[in-house]
């Protein structure tokens, strides 16, 4: 099992429109793919951070998994409406051990 993370570092005063976005991301992964994602922001740390998080059994899955995923025009454009509040971001793939 795997734990997928994809932490967004928003421009300033933006995070709740990635946050949204993300919820929309949410409800497609779930209710089409089966995967539950957390969506999570900041309290420490770097400021106006957003991240997103779900387990798949293997980084292979999840490279099929995300196929489908840009396959869906709605999450394609949501996430081209969201693009220029994105500074920067990481994918961070972890075993998950215990």
């Amino acid at each position: 099992m795997v734990r997928v993370r994809y932490a967004l570092h928003t421009k300033w005063n933006h995070a709740q429109e990635v946050i949204d976005a993300l919820k929309a991301g949410k409800v497609l992964m779930e209710q089409r793919m089966g995967i539950e994602l957390r969506v999570l922001s900041d309290l420490t740390g770097p400021m106006h951070m957003v991240v997103e998080e779900f387990d798949v059994e293997s980084a292979g899955e999840w490279e099929r998994r995300r196929s489908e995923l840009f396959a869906m025009t709605e999450f394609v454009d949501t996430m081209n409406a969201v693009a220029p509040y994105i500074e920067n971001g990481t994918l961070e793939i972890y075993t998950i051990e215990a």
